[in-house]
């Protein structure tokens, strides 16, 4: 009988796709091979910016949430709305250990932020490379290059480097982005090129719902990277005629999975323990849920208002980037064809909704918001750059000069982006000297100590990590008007904070001696001086107004002025 068995030319096992018919296929989706640079060169080039920014991160708080952020993950609390429960669980692990090793709580919740920096420049470089013509003739060491062009101009920008080097949530969120997007286009591809032969589909729906889901649990504003892509990811399977009616049954079940995480929130809020926990978590369902869906800050949808400091930012650092990359990337979308069409599109979708959001969430400091929206557009610079390099190629002086020159600029731009960062840390620790030495100045063992500002909760990093004046109780008086820290501090000192709160006294003479801090509109300075004037005048204790912009001193009523520390130069 004859056999039936046909040789494997190349002795290449059965079933596994060679390499070249795998190029092909990313060709004729238009975008580049998985291969197209080793995973450990990539790896290599975020260890580098993972290093600069470990070195860059400040061993004291930085501005905005910082102080919170650092005292939360020290002791496996609660964050501000909405929570935030995978970040912080993480963040709790990473920063205990390291604190274990030595590091300072502070330093190691920089670090953490540091950690979210390199992990999502790894995935953007992978990303990048995925982007890139899968023809073209590049060689493996040209491909790293042109990758790595859109990485070093993210990753060196100040806005992107201030979340890297002082712990917050949006470097670990670009994480989640540049690993979903990387997901995205791989999943995209795959449709394209096999369509209905994709195999272990219903296993790869369930895996773009759990990253979805994941990213939901790590930001809310995920929604619109998330829903921007899912769009494509439809358009895909309704071309590959793969969309079938369990599809988003399946999206659904798998991305409930991670937002299970938001029943740590309600966990801590009925057992805070020694953790410190978001003042306004109020324990039951109602308050729950009004933490974990952000209530309080609808107040500020609907209009835009950046502070100073992040307006001027945003014109130096995020509206250059910005604009012409849309422009660009929708150029790109419209002149591609296949799946890179869809992905350019969904990623354009994506970017415009998170742009249009951000200008109308009125917070103060906006600008992180748009770093999805910056990533998005630094990959609009690899195409040009690829087809740049193929031209150039003819002659070997025109590659040398173009590359000798776009590596210094490149270089110029990251020196001076490090400067600026490392000088504004350097202010960062002479605030934090000058506050110290406000705070070591208060010569009582019991008191209440009242500033109206966010950076209370540096006040409580000197007691909890350096175990510093226990006895005294830093309220930031803004809190008081919430329902939660009232009920606290009518319980502990046996009056009610806004006793005089009302309409008769806000038309008494507003005393100069009670306003503390800098406040938005002359209704919250006047409602914040009554507050300090109730305390002042009913509490058993002294009582101390905490105010950098002035020197340290208690409320006349309780006690003679404190001597003042020297401004920080």
């Amino acid at each position: 009988m004859r056999s039936t068995h046909r040789p494997n030319p190349g002795g290449r096992p059965a079933g596994v796709t060679p390499k070249p018919h795998r190029e092909e296929a990313a060709a004729r989706a238009g975008l580049g091979a998985p291969d197209g640079a080793p995973w450990l060169w990539s790896v290599l080039l975020a260890a580098a910016l993972l290093g600069c920014y470990l070195l860059l991160a400040p061993h004291v708080s930085g501005d905005k949430d910082a102080s919170e952020f650092a005292l939360v993950l020290a002791t496996g609390g609660v964050l501000h709305p909405t929570g935030y429960p995978l970040y912080t669980l993480l963040g709790h692990a990473f920063v205990v250990l390291l604190h274990g090793c030595g590091a300072g709580f502070v330093f190691a919740a920089n670090a953490w932020a540091a950690c979210g920096g390199g992990v999502a420049m790894l995935l953007f470089h992978r990303l990048a490379l995925r982007l890139l013509p899968a023809r073209g003739d590049l060689s493996r060491r040209e491909r790293f290059l042109l990758a790595a062009l859109p990485v070093v101009v993210l990753g060196f920008n100040p806005v992107w480097l201030a979340e890297c080097t002082v712990v917050e949530v949006h470097s670990w969120q670009m994480a989640w982005t540049c690993g979903t997007a990387l997901f995205f286009v791989g999943l995209v591809q795959a449709l394209e090129t096999r369509g209905a032969r994709l195999t272990r589909l219903p296993l790869r729906m369930a895996a773009w719902g759990l990253l979805c889901g994941l990213g939901g649990a790590l930001h809310t504003t995920a929604v619109f990277f998330a829903g921007g892509t899912t769009l494509a990811v439809c358009w895909a399977l309704a071309d590959a005629k793969r969309f079938r009616a369990w599809v988003p049954l399946v999206w659904l079940a798998a991305g409930i999975v991670p937002l299970l995480s938001y029943g740590y929130v309600a966990f801590k809020a009925f057992h805070p323990g020694t953790s410190e926990v978001w003042p306004m978590l109020e324990p039951g369902l109602r308050g729950v849920l009004a933490h974990v869906t952000a209530s309080a800050y609808r107040m500020n949808l609907g209009h835009w208002a950046p502070d100073a400091g992040q307006a001027a930012w945003l014109r130096w650092y995020v509206y250059p980037f910005l604009l012409p990359g849309l422009a660009l990337l929708a150029f790109q979308s419209w002149e591609a064809r296949g799946a890179r069409r869809r992905v350019m599109t969904g990623l354009l979708v994506a970017a415009v909704a998170q742009t249009i959001f951000v200008h109308r969430y009125g917070v103060p400091d906006p600008n992180a918001y748009f770093l999805p929206c910056l990533a998005v557009v630094a990959l609009t610079l690899v195409l040009p750059a690829a087809g740049l390099l193929m031209r150039l190629r003819r002659t070997r002086s025109a590659v040398a000069f173009a590359t000798a020159g776009a590596g210094v600029t490149l270089a110029l731009f990251a020196v001076l982006s490090v400067n600026l960062i490392a000088g504004k840390w350097r202010m960062l620790v002479e605030l934090d000297e000058y506050l110290h030495g406000m705070w070591q100045s208060i010569p009582y063992g019991r008191a209440i100590v009242l500033w109206p500002v966010d950076g209370a909760a540096r006040l409580r990093e000197y007691q909890v990590f350096r175990g510093e004046k226990p006895g005294l109780d830093v309220i930031n008086t803004t809190n008081l008007t919430y329902d939660a820290p009232r009920s606290r501090f009518r319980r502990k000192y046996g009056f009610d904070p806004l006793a005089r709160v009302d309409r008769a006294h806000f038309r008494e003479p507003l005393k100069p001696e009670f306003v503390i801090g800098r406040q938005p509109s002359p209704d919250d300075v006047r409602g914040l001086a009554l507050i300090h004037e109730c305390i002042a005048e009913r509490a058993g204790i002294p009582v101390v107004a905490f105010d950098p912009p002035r020197p340290l001193r208690t409320l006349p009523s309780k006690a003679a002025p404190l001597p003042s520390p020297s401004a920080p130069r």
